[in-house]
């Protein structure tokens, strides 16, 4: 279940630029007074970026140019499950306190400076909890009861109104009338049936059929049930409230527009009164009916009063916007797959280590090729003192950082279940002879040139 609320967690995060796009092209497209249902339709992007597990690669991607602040080296909820709750410190290995932390498996480490450590509890030798240890199994079961109250929610609306129009009599092909109903709505997703009240007005019935037949023909008794099934599992995230309370006043706007498309001024004028006669107040972020008088009435009215069919190079415009927002925030950038960053290395000199960091191109790179041509022999709880080389890998696609460790005996690697488990790479001794031959070469060849 952790692991489940972490991933929805991370795509909550990743899904708010691109909330943010879509709320900029809403107001551009409102400003261009283009079609409704474009509006409407903008909220597709956010829910596949809430669904869709996976992400296709493009060159085009956006999110490459959100990766320096969106990411650093490891993504936003590594960051947060992996760092420490409560007191800590740090030990270096020229303390007293480094090899008996280690040994009472204290997390082992490598700073910027080359100088190894490791993190205890501020009064002892043992690893400090992290926030995935100590928080994140708080937080998912409370992500869980939060999820189960709102799908409750959605399962006793529903049948409360299912009880409530047992008794509606039919008037005519999918129209019932009900009392006790304040306002028409569909109920029902195989079965969609339109709800009138018994005192609804006869001149007030084409308007109130010709929209709610609209939402039917659009599908959206579907859709706005689809939308609060994603807003119950991604309660927590305000953003995605936002984006639901915004797409179901949408899909009315959109329904009303093609309600009234082809209607003249009086026409208009006539739906726009029926729609003020038979407006309650709104239910908020409700699973169902789609009602046609609690949503956004004065801004509907006021569509519909001044509706005016779009221009040709408006439905264009927006169809380029609506693809290339897509293309741009909908894929992810190609993965280069991992590149080193740098290279630390050292000597073992009495009890510690001394560093020094390796940054340029032929020796990161060489140090690359002989990793990717690496295979995993088995893993390892721990790893062999004297370290002489570190190096740091970072994923180009998703910004998480691997870091290799070659000592004399072998080379090690770590995966996500760090530090409890390490990754031992076949044929560490050769890859540590070669590449001290190569950097003794490089040296060697430096000190000519000099």
């Amino acid at each position: 279940m952790e692991r489940i609320f972490l991933m929805l967690l991370e795509k909550s995060i990743d899904a708010v630029p691109v909330i943010f796009v879509v709320c900029v092209l809403h107001i551009l497209f409102g400003l261009l007074k283009a079609p409704k249902a474009a509006r409407c339709a903008l909220w597709a992007l956010v829910a596949v970026r809430l669904l869709v597990p996976v992400s296709i690669a493009s060159p085009l991607s956006a999110l490459s140019l959100l990766s320096d602040w969106v990411r650093d080296g490891e993504t936003v909820v590594e960051e947060l499950t992996e760092g420490y709750v409560g007191y800590y410190r740090f030990v270096y290995e020229d303390g007293e306190l480094y090899e008996a932390a280690i040994e009472s498996g204290a997390v082992p480490g490598v700073d910027g400076e080359g100088r190894a450590y490791a993190v205890t509890v501020k009064d002892g030798l043992t690893a400090p909890k992290t926030f995935g240890e100590a928080r994140v199994p708080i937080l998912a079961r409370i992500w869980l009861a939060g999820a189960a109250v709102m799908l409750a929610y959605c399962v006793f609306s529903f049948l409360r109104l299912r009880r409530k129009t047992a008794s509606a009599v039919p008037l005519r092909d999918g129209l019932y009338l009900c009392d006790g109903v304040r306002s028409p709505f569909i109920l029902g997703v195989i079965r969609p049936r339109i709800i009138l009240p018994s005192d609804i007005a006869e001149g007030q019935i084409p308007a109130v059929e010709a929209h709610e037949r609209a939402h039917l023909k659009r599908g959206d008794h579907v859709w706005k049930v689809l939308g609060f099934l994603i807003l119950a599992v991604y309660w927590f995230s305000p953003p995605v409230w936002l984006a639901y309370i915004q797409f179901c006043r949408d899909i009315e706007l959109a329904c009303d527009e093609r309600a009234i498309r082809d209607l003249d001024d009086a026409g208009r004028k006539d739906y726009a009164e029926t729609l003020l006669s038979l407006s309650v107040p709104g239910r908020g972020a409700a699973a169902c009916p789609l009602a046609f008088g609690e949503t956004a009435v004065k801004e509907r009215i006021r569509a519909v009063l001044r509706y005016k069919k779009p221009a040709a190079w408006i439905v264009a415009v927006v169809i380029v916007l609506a693809a290339a927002a897509a293309v741009c925030f909908l894929t992810v950038p190609k993965n280069r797959a991992f590149r080193p960053d740098e290279v630390h290395l050292g000597s073992m000199l009495s009890s510690y280590a001394v560093f020094d960091s390796v940054r340029d191109a032929e020796t990161v790179d060489y140090l690359y090729g002989l990793w990717k041509k690496a295979e995993i022999e088995g893993t390892s709880g721990t790893i062999g003192r004297g370290v002489d080389v570190t190096a740091t890998f970072t994923d180009t696609k998703t910004g998480k950082w691997e870091r290799l460790y070659i000592f004399p005996d072998g080379v090690a690697s770590w995966g996500e279940d760090f530090p409890t488990q390490w990754y031992i790479l076949k044929d560490g001794r050769e890859i540590y002879r070669i590449f001290m031959e190569h950097r003794a070469a490089q040296i060697e060849s430096e000190t000519l040139l000099s």
